[in-house]
């Protein structure tokens, strides 16, 4: 039977749903268990930024060993363990929740022979778009500037209708900040890897998609 190893917390609905694939897929949930493994091993920054203070981890060494060897799928999140690979020999899958695959760079999962898959098109766009309109914002009309505090508007702020935004990334996010920058009069123009037409972009906001190879074109 499958076994299937959650390394980050999962709901009781989630737990459920991954059940609920087979009757022989065997879960074990153990969230939070490596958290104290990644505070040591990733940067102050990471560890300060995507982790709780309280998260030390669970168990002994040996024991979070044991869940690894018996591992073929795990379901995790970033950041993670950078040793999986070596401590799960039998490990065939590793799905992680953000969308984003270049999360697992720093670890040994990169290059090998296991099969990994991401959340993408599952997760909220909408957040970090408007965080991206947000930065136009700031600069455009001279937001947090030193005249701010001396309770002075910026002397000539720029319009954005009719200027071009360049987006570098045409996926879930790239998608939801091109439709609110073309809400607010910007021709969008956005840059992915492959630039063939994908679901969703139609109606995004894009004037258009090209390839990395037209990059300095469109800069």
């Amino acid at each position: 039977m499958p076994n299937v190893l959650a390394i980050t917390p999962l709901s009781d609905t989630e737990a459920a749903r991954i059940r609920s694939v087979d009757p022989s897929v065997e879960l074990v949930e153990a969230g939070g268990w490596f958290d104290g493994e990644v505070r040591e091993t990733w940067p102050a920054f990471t560890v300060a930024r995507y982790m709780r203070d309280d998260a030390l981890g669970h168990g002994t060494r040996a024991e979070r060993d044991q869940l690894l060897q018996a591992a073929e799928i795990i379901f995790g999140s970033w950041p993670f363990p950078l040793d999986l690979r070596a401590r799960a020999p039998h490990l065939r899958w590793f799905h992680q929740r953000p969308a984003g695959a270049s999360n697992i760079r720093r670890g040994d999962l990169w290059g090998s022979d296991v099969m990994v898959t991401t959340s993408r098109g599952y997760g909220d766009t909408q957040a970090i778009a408007e965080y991206a309109v947000a930065g136009l914002l700031m600069f455009a009309k001279g937001l947090g500037s030193a005249r701010q505090h001396e309770h002075r508007l910026p002397e000539r702020p720029m319009g954005l209708a009719d200027r071009t935004v360049l987006i570098l990334g045409a996926g879930g996010i790239g998608r939801a900040a091109a439709g609110l920058c073309a809400g607010l009069g910007l021709r969008v123009v956005g840059v992915r890897s492959d630039s063939r037409a994908e679901p969703g972009d139609a109606g995004s906001g894009f004037a258009a998609v090209v390839g990395p190879d037209a990059l300095p074109d469109v800069a």
